[in-house]
């Protein structure tokens, strides 16, 4: 406001009053759905007001004793989580029913009747696991679902992992593969082998619940099984292990065979029905046979079984061969050459000279062993280091006792140098002859037949050549063998004892020294 006499300007403040005339609006819905158990808010009052604003929401009618209202937001939540089963509104019907205000300070809104209506969680009831037999076109799996809202329509649903392998009915549950599965090719794509999982989902129209399915592929024996294993075998005399084993195949996968004798000869023979080991009942004697045909070839047959089909049998010849044994002319060792001149001893023993070479002579002129018969100790040390009954030992030298080995199926020993009882050899026996005798007393005399054990192996040789009593009378030939030194199991001060078996000479070696050849004695069978 200016005057036209006062040249100073002056402000004046004004208070505009506004007429509130009209009262809130409620815009929300009249209906709302909410799952049980829930603590949350189940119903949220919103409202419009032309020439104010809201300030508060309150709520009333029939159940609003069960609510808790935020008055500022208009958020309506349950004082206690509503039981679907045990519904405390006051129809019992899950239906709870409210009304509901807005106020802007001034004019209070009409109220809103709202339903508020408490729905089911969904149960689940069918199994987490499922088998189903391989080849099937039916029903792998259904789907059951209890503890639903009255009214609702269920929609069933599969996802994850291998959902992609099946069909699922949306109405009933039902699913069913796509492809009929094959137990021995398995399309699963975890780890586990036909075991197909995945995850199975079920909506009511309100909620969604699901459950993590295993649905497991089994085996259907479709297939018999056959005989794998061979027409023939052979078995040397005299044996007591397995003769033949019995293998088959079978293309359905996890099933366990049986094996089953017959044939003209089965009785001769057992069989472990799940190794399909074959033995002989007893020892076969290539002297005397016992077989059908009476000439060491036994007939069988065998089959195997599933326990639900049984394969074609196969018919078997099983050939028992001679065996190489001691008192014959010529022994063959394979790659390890030839033992031949045998030589019986007092004792029995049989001792043999060692034709490494394997030209059936002692002329060194074989193809075997470098084409030589001698060797070096060293060598004799990494194949004759067992004891008498197969246990290893001497700590990489032979000795005494760790003297033996098999070699083409034959028990053989490093002879010993004999004659001494004092071991390791001394000065006793070194560079000695061992005078004496095999059989007579202690001294010697002639015509006893008492064996003296004192003297054995290479001195039995010599003894069993000399044939006399006390002394010695020289050079006395073995046919067959080499004149010179042989390499001993028994251990000396450089090394291992030498024999000279014609002359009975006992003398000292270094195991590094080539050049000496090897007398072997085979035991018996």
């Amino acid at each position: 406001v200016v005057d036209n006499y006062d040249i100073n300007t002056n402000y004046v403040a004004l208070q505009v009053l506004f007429n509130d005339i009209a009262a809130p609006v409620i815009t929300s819905a009249a209906t709302a759905n909410g799952v049980e158990n829930g603590t949350g808010v189940y119903y949220q009052i919103t409202a419009t007001d032309m020439d104010s604003v809201v300030q508060s929401y309150s709520i009333g009618g029939t159940d609003a004793g069960l609510f808790n209202i935020n008055v500022a937001t208009g958020a309506v939540s349950f004082k206690a989580a509503p039981n679907y089963d045990m519904p405390t509104d006051r129809d019992g019907n899950n239906v709870y029913n409210i009304t509901v205000t807005a106020s802007d300070g001034i004019h209070t809104s009409a109220a809103q009747a709202v339903a508020i209506t408490v729905v089911a969680i969904p149960v689940i009831t069918s199994a987490a696991n499922a088998s189903f037999a391989e080849n099937g076109t039916g029903t792998a799996y259904t789907a059951t679902v209890t503890h639903t809202t009255a009214g609702a329509t269920l929609r069933f649903s599969l996802v994850a992992n291998d959902a992609a392998k099946f069909d699922i009915d949306a109405s009933t549950g039902v699913v069913t593969f796509k492809m009929p599965p094959d137990y021995e090719a398995p399309t699963n794509s975890w780890a586990e082998n036909n075991v197909y999982d995945f995850q199975l989902r079920v909506y009511d129209g309100y909620c969604e619940v699901s459950l993590n399915v295993q649905i497991t592929v089994t085996n259907v024996n479709e297939f018999a099984p056959a005989i794998s294993s061979g027409a023939m075998a052979s078995f040397a005399e005299n044996g007591t292990g397995t003769v033949y084993t019995a293998t088959g195949t079978e293309a359905d996968a996890g099933t366990t065979l049986n094996y089953v004798l017959g044939g003209t000869d089965a009785g001769r023979f057992n069989i472990n029905a799940s190794t399909g080991a074959v033995t002989f009942k007893v020892a076969p004697n290539f002297e005397a046979p016992t077989d059908a045909g009476a000439n060491n070839v036994y007939d069988i047959t065998v089959t195997a079984n599933d326990g639900v089909n049984t394969s074609a049998p196969q018919a078997v010849a099983i050939t028992v061969t001679n065996i190489q044994d001691a008192g014959d002319a010529v022994i063959d060792l394979g790659s390890y050459g030839k033992l031949i001149a045998p030589v019986q001893v007092d004792g029995g023993q049989w001792f043999y000279y060692w034709d490494r070479s394997g030209d059936g002579s002692n002329a060194d002129v074989g193809t075997l062993n470098g084409g030589v018969d001698y060797t070096k100790h060293d060598v004799l040390d990494e194949i004759f280091n067992q004891d008498i009954n197969g246990v290893v030992g001497g700590g990489g030298n032979t000795t005494d006792t760790y003297r033996y080995a098999t070699i083409n199926g034959l028990h053989l020993a490093l002879p010993t140098a004999g004659g001494v009882t004092n071991s390791p050899y001394g000065p006793a026996g070194i560079g000695q002859f061992q005078f004496g005798t095999a059989v007579g007393s202690s001294p010697a005399v002639n015509g006893s037949n008492t064996v003296n054990e004192a003297y054995n192996d290479y001195l039995a040789i010599w003894d069993a050549y000399n044939g006399t009593g006390v002394g010695r009378v020289g050079y006395v030939d073995i046919p067959g063998w080499v004149p010179q030194n042989y390499l001993s199991s028994t251990p000396s001060d450089a090394g291992h004892a030498l024999v000279a078996p014609q002359w009975g000479l006992v003398s000292n070696n270094l195991d590094t020294t080539v050049g000496y050849c090897v007398a072997l004695q085979v035991l018996p069978v």
